[in-house]
Parts: structure tokens; C-alpha cells; sequence
């Protein structure tokens, strides 16, 4: 059927994306869901130190889970060998982690999570998918890179309705604050119950207008400055391999600081409060869960709003 005249839609300006691939979904969850499916693996070796919504999207296909231990978020201790129907995840939090330099101690299949880290390159022949929400205002959308042919099934898939992925987006910019975030809690929450789905066009076209250059420029800007300013408080040594998520701060009493920060007006996301309920007091999972304070450091802010966060960070420590 022709859709011509009628109404006019929402004026998006069309150019191109950063992450360019066939394989387009909904939810990054969803795009872990499908290589779990798609290359049958049975049992997945995940880091404890992890987000729910990936043990969701194990249990989902109904695949076996395995924890291994972190020293750190950049020493994983590895399984030594994978069976074929196995596969270990690789975590690149914060956009921090040396991938390449994991991926030559892990023998047998890998799936990279770069959901954290939208900048970074996909490892060759390696199967990565990525999170554009965590980095840009958009409804929904994942990108998975794969060697597979999966796209007569993939384009069997349903879109993605944006329009009740978006109040708390299009409140936000029209300055209702306390309404937006009300609204991106409950979309958060119904983002749970959704089905695998192809990326809106919505987002496509959000996400094909945006000046990448220009946000990743800012991004490192910003984590230079508050690295100069705070890393004699953060027991993390860290350094960028693409533009950052934010500054990850490992502090003691990291959950004092993220509360007196948002009581500041500077809000502070708490990563997976999952992790400290079902990890062991004293493992190293439970210490990220805890302590690490993520300061926001994207491309809406400038130094001027760096100067802000580190003198209050200092502040906070009698400095």
C-alpha cells in the first residue's frame, strides 16, 4: 500500500551511523540472546561482576551460566579451555579494558560485550554487540557484529515500536525533569518483558545525526581532566582504549560519595545493585558493586562541569 500525503512525521535529518552491520536489535540483551542461540552454546562463562539483564538474556535461551573471578576489572581469571559448545564473555567496562590483549588467553569462543564502550572497534571474527543507549538519548537499539549468515532469520523479526520507549527522552529535553525521571524508570522496568526485536527506525535515524567525532572528543576531554584531579584517590590505575562510558572513581566508602553527590544534583548511576546482593562480601565483584562511583563525563558537559564534580569530590574527602 502507497503512504503518500497525510500528515507530516518527525523531522529527524538522516546520515550515517557509527556502527555500520546487518544485525540491528532492540537491546543489547537481545543481541547476546541471539549468538547464544544461534551458535548453540550451552553454557556461557560470565564475569561476576555483571549485569542482570545478561543473566536474563542467558536464562532466556536457556543456556547454562559459569562465574569466574575477577582480580580487577582488567585481570579476569579465565577458564583455561572451552569446550565447543561453550563460550566465555568478555566485559570491556567502562571502555577501559585491553579486549586484544584478553582475547589471547581465552581458548575457544569468545563473545565481546562492548556496551559500555560504543567507541571501540569489534574484535575480527569475534561476535561483539554494543549499547548506543548508554552513550546517546535514543529509545532502544544494539548493534551485534557476527561472521554468521543469520540474516534470513534476523529480518523475520519484528521493529521496535519507539513511541513508548520515549517519554522520559522527549520530557527530559523539554525540561520536565522530575516527569522524566519517573518515566525512565518505568520504561526501564518494561524494557524487561520485551520481545527480540530489529531496532526502531527511530533510533536508527537518531543515531545517524549525531556528530561522533565531536562526542568522542569531548568524552576524553573530560576523563583526562577528572583522572588529573582525582586519581590520587582512585585505587583504580585507568586508562582509555576508546572514548570512555565515565570515570570509573574505586574509592572506600564509594557508596557515601555516590549519595552525597546526588544530594548535590550530580547524578551518579549505581551499575548493577544485583552484583552486591548475590556476590560474596569481600570478593572483588562485590567491591565494584559497592565502591566504584561513575562520574559522568558525556558530551553534554563541559571542563567547566568537571571542575565542578572533582572540587566536590575533594570536598567530600576533607581535602
Amino acid at each position: 500500500m502507497l503512504n503518500i500525503g497525510g500528515f507530516l512525521e518527525l523531522e529527524i535529518p538522516k546520515g550515517r551511523e557509527f556502527h555500520i552491520t546487518p544485525y540491528c536489535f532492540d537491546l543489547a540483551r537481545h543481541a547476546l540472546a541471539a549468538v547464544l542461540l544461534k551458535r548453540e552454546i550451552q553454557t556461557l562463562y560470565v564475569p561476576e561482576y555483571i549485569c542482570e539483564s545478561v543473566v536474563d538474556a542467558i536464562h532466556s535461551v536457556g543456556a547454562k551460566i559459569k562465574f569466574y573471578d575477577l582480580q580487577d576489572i582488567f585481570n579476569p581469571v579465565l577458564p583455561k579451555s572451552l569446550a565447543a559448545n561453550e563460550a566465555v564473555l568478555l566485559v570491556n567496562y567502562y571502555g577501559l579494558v585491553d579486549i586484544d590483549n584478553l582475547l589471547k588467553k581465552v581458548n575457544g569462543r569468545v563473545i565481546v560485550d562492548n556496551s559500555q564502550s560504543f567507541f571501540a572497534s569489534p574484535p575480527s571474527g569475534v561476535d561483539t554487540f554494543y549499547s548506543p543507549r548508554k552513550f546517546f538519548g535514543v529509545p532502544d537499539g544494539s548493534y551485534l557484529y557476527t561472521d554468521m549468515d543469520i540474516q534470513e532469520w534476523f529480518s523475520g523479526l519484528p521493529a521496535t515500536r519507539a513511541f513508548n520507549l520515549m517519554q522520559h527522552l522527549v520530557d527530559r529535553m523539554d525540561g520536565f525533569q522530575q516527569e522524566a525521571y519517573l518515566a525512565f524508570k518505568e520504561i526501564r522496568q518494561h524494557l524487561r518483558g520485551l520481545p527480540m526485536a530489529r531496532m526502531s527506525e527511530t533510533t536508527h535515524r537518531l543515531l545517524s545525526g549525531i556528530n561522533y567525532t565531536k562526542c568522542q572528543k569531548i568524552r576524553f576531554s573530560n576523563f583526562q581532566f577528572l583522572n588529573l584531579a582525582l586519581k590520587k584517590y582512585n585505587e583504580m590505575e585507568v586508562s582509555p582504549t576508546s572514548a570512555p562510558m565515565c570515570y570509573p572513581l574505586l574509592v572506600a566508602g564509594g557508596k557515601g560519595l555516590r549519595e552525597r553527590l546526588i544530594q548535590l544534583g550530580i547524578y551518579i548511576p549505581l551499575y548493577w545493585p544485583y552484583v552486591e546482593a548475590h556476590s560474596l562480601p569481600g570478593s572483588t565483584a562485590h567491591r565494584l558493586a559497592v565502591d566504584i562511583v561513575c562520574l559522568p563525563i558525556d558530551h553534554r558537559y563541559s571542563v567547566k562541569h568537571m571542575k565542578i564534580i572533582a572540587k566536590e569530590v575533594v570536598k567530600y574527602f576533607g581535602d
